[in-house]
């Protein structure tokens, strides 16, 4: 089986993520995307939701590349499943928020 993450645990917060906050206005939930997009270049929707509780990243991606982020999406299929996919955000260039 393709490796799966079990969203409903949230592990400590570590030092390399941005901080995430309680009851994430939209504004929160922009500049967490884009603050974890410049760090490590990419992210899912599973990562949001694990780390940052953002449960709807498609729907904030489209408002981050109208402030200029260049975004390009790619999906990604489970090795053993190739029924299983999802989406992988990545950011070409770094750019501020």
């Amino acid at each position: 089986m393709g490796d799966s993450i079990d969203v409903r645990h949230k592990p400590e917060h570590h030092e390399h993520y941005p901080e995430p906050t309680k009851g994430h206005d939209v504004e929160t939930q922009k500049k967490l995307i884009a603050l974890h997009l410049n760090r490590f270049g990419h992210i899912t929707s599973e990562e949001a939701i694990r780390l940052y509780g953002i449960t709807r990243v498609a729907a904030i991606i489209p408002i981050l590349r109208k402030r200029g982020m260049d975004i390009k999406p790619h999906l990604e299929y489970d090795h053993n499943n190739k029924s299983r996919h999802w989406s992988v955000y990545e950011l070409d260039t770094v750019t501020k928020y």
